[in-house]
């Protein structure tokens, strides 16, 4: 029960991050005037890709790094 509890935390810690990663985007290219669909559709795309690098590092501690790059790249592909 202790590790499935450090993974829900660990995932809720991340998906709050995850939401400031969004917002604080978003936030950043309305400074700039940038148009919110714009602005909004940029900051989701970062928050997905910091969402899945966060919880492939601290959720599911996965050790393979070295792939990194070209699972992402397989990710977006789908």
């Amino acid at each position: 029960m202790k590790e499935n509890t450090k993974e829900i935390i660990s995932y809720v810690f991340v998906g709050i991050m995850t939401t400031l990663v969004n917002y604080i985007v978003y936030f950043v290219l309305l400074m700039i005037h940038c148009h919110w669909l714009i602005a909004n559709s940029i900051s989701w795309f970062f928050a997905v890709i910091f969402a899945y690098y966060a919880n492939k590092k601290y959720v599911f501690e996965s050790q393979n790094d070295t792939k990194l790059l070209l699972e992402t790249g397989r990710e977006i592909a789908r």
